[in-house]
């Protein structure tokens, strides 16, 4: 049976895979300001703690979901405080920019643009768009037919 930790690991590894597989475009970092939501989700977040309930009455019963479930709050609890770190990190590098500047960014990875795009973009745009059709005087449409009244 895998482990949290060697899923976590595998797809770490798909991850760089398809990472490899875009490293020939052109990248370059830009700073962007972070959404007010994700600033406040950070700022309130609260260090706390999770524990499972006690599981007496099912662990007389079923005393191998007792030892399952101990065995998954050790690693829960590993993840947990890691993720708690984290947070806090955050929080602390959060606070810092808002004293400083009012506001908090990040920084982004975006393609450039190259010649190839740019007449892709514009062969896309000559296509004429769908939709309803201007109205022509003259021209009567039933169905799939269309009639000349002219």
């Amino acid at each position: 049976m895998a482990t949290s930790s060697s899923f976590v690991q595998e797809e770490a590894k798909e991850d760089a895979k398809e990472e490899s597989k875009t490293i020939n475009k052109a990248k370059k970092k830009v700073v962007r300001r972070m959404p007010q939501q994700e600033v406040d989700f950070v700022l309130s977040y609260d260090v706390g703690s999770d524990d499972i309930p006690d599981m007496c009455p099912l662990g007389e019963k079923y005393p191998y979901l007792v030892a399952w479930a101990r065995a998954l709050d050790i690693e829960m609890a590993e993840i947990s405080e890691k993720q708690d770190r984290e947070m806090l990190q955050m929080q602390k590098d959060y606070k810092q920019q808002l004293r400083a500047k009012g506001y908090v960014t990040y920084m982004a990875e975006v393609d450039v643009a190259t010649d190839d795009d740019d007449e892709e973009e514009e062969a896309a745009a000559a296509v004429a768009p769908r939709g309803r059709r201007r109205f022509r005087r003259g021209v009567l449409k039933r169905g799939m037919r269309i009639k000349k009244l002219n």
